[in-house]
């Protein structure tokens, strides 16, 4: 006996279907999300990443973009992340209740 799946296994699973149909913007909304969660992470741990990778310091030193920061991304990393699973969730095979 194979180890390989029937066509009608996977397809049953939902994966296959759901892979097929996701949009492009399921994919825009989880990298969206996903930087912006890094970025916030980048700014907690180092706090003065903009001003040496950008080679301006557009607070004159008092952290207020960086609280900006702090606060503002990890709210557009959480709305970003439930577009995403509405829109996967959209994909996704209705379960009927039975025969």
């Amino acid at each position: 006996m194979s180890s390989r799946r029937a066509p009608d296994t996977v397809a049953r699973t939902g994966l296959a279907v759901r892979r097929k149909n996701v949009r492009a913007r399921f994919w825009l909304e989880s990298t969206l999300g996903g930087i912006s969660a890094l970025l916030f992470l980048i700014t907690l741990v180092w706090p003065d990443w903009i001003e040496l990778i950008f080679k301006v310091d557009p607070d004159k030193g008092s952290g207020s973009l960086e609280w900006a920061i702090v606060v503002v991304l990890p709210v557009a990393a959480i709305c970003a992340a439930l577009l995403a699973r509405a829109e996967w969730r959209r994909t996704q095979p209705a379960l009927s209740a039975g025969p």
